[in-house]
């Protein structure tokens, strides 16, 4: 009888993880036809709505949030509970964030070593240009703020919370991570969003907070968002990017040890 209700609970997480995934993906897949309808009304080129990525991704998140809290309503289940959100302290809140803009130093470093085809780097730059592209606030707001939200309530949340209550947490940490990376849809960013999804797991079982994996991700995407738009908008070499690169990184690692060096046992970061 165990057994049977076991399997049973392992179903139902699996559906319930796909569920977050299809209400994720169809809130995208709805904003985008709706703008490629106005477009269309308006006879402007389909091409424009590269344009537009940055407000679509903040209008299908806010409509994907919208769908999730209202289902949580209807069930009368506390959202907070069900993906795991607490408070937490602020040097975790801190070193969450400084943890991401170092790994996000640490994962171009890695890349610009390693011997990737300039087909891969190609469909990346493209993909992040459309990230980046038109209005800059308004990409900013949907890079540092929304996507960290959105996505950490939907892939550490939604599906590695959700699936380690039954299959555990490594396989439930290689599911989250293998559909956090097929997300982002190219090859190259596909590889190292789901090498990230790893770390910011590990932030989100060490602070027992989704909290935790959000501010890596502002952190990590704050980091790539001011290097893509410092590149785009100014002339600079890559040495001096690089210097910059290091003053940050040098930066960041002496809050670190500091904050360690000073802290207590029983208030430790992680």
């Amino acid at each position: 009888m165990n057994k049977k209700n076991g399997f049973i609970n392992i179903l139902f997480s699996i559906f319930k993880a796909i569920g977050f995934l299809a209400l994720f993906l169809g809130a995208q897949l709805i904003v985008m036809v709706v703008f490629s309808a106005v477009l269309e009304i308006l006879q402007k080129p389909s091409a424009d709505i590269a344009n537009y990525t940055p407000l679509m991704l903040i209008i299908s998140a806010i409509l994907s949030f919208g769908i999730i809290f209202a289902l949580h309503g209807i069930s009368k289940k506390k959202l907070n509970s069900e993906l795991n959100i607490k408070k937490i302290p602020l040097n975790q809140f801190i070193t969450a964030f400084i943890f991401g803009v170092i790994f996000n130093r640490f994962t171009i470093a890695l890349m610009s070593i390693l011997p990737i085809p300039q087909a891969w780097y190609d469909a990346n730059e493209k993909s992040v240009d459309s990230v980046t592209s038109g209005n800059y606030i308004i990409a900013i707001i949907s890079t540092i703020i929304i996507a960290p939200i959105i996505e950490e309530i939907i892939f550490r949340g939604g599906v590695y919370f959700t699936l380690r209550k039954t299959i555990g947490p490594i396989f439930a940490a290689i599911i989250s991570a293998a559909a956090f990376g097929i997300f982002h849809g190219n090859i190259l960013q596909m590889l190292y969003t789901a090498f990230c999804a790893f770390f910011m797991i590990y932030v989100f079982e060490k602070t027992n907070s989704l909290i935790g994996s959000i501010m890596v991700h502002v952190g990590f995407n704050s980091s790539a968002i001011f290097f893509a738009l410092l590149s785009s908008r100014v002339n600079i070499s890559e040495n001096v990017m690089l210097i910059i690169t290091g003053i940050l990184c040098l930066f960041c690692l002496i809050y670190i040890s500091t904050f360690i060096s000073r802290r207590k046992k029983k208030d430790r970061p992680f």
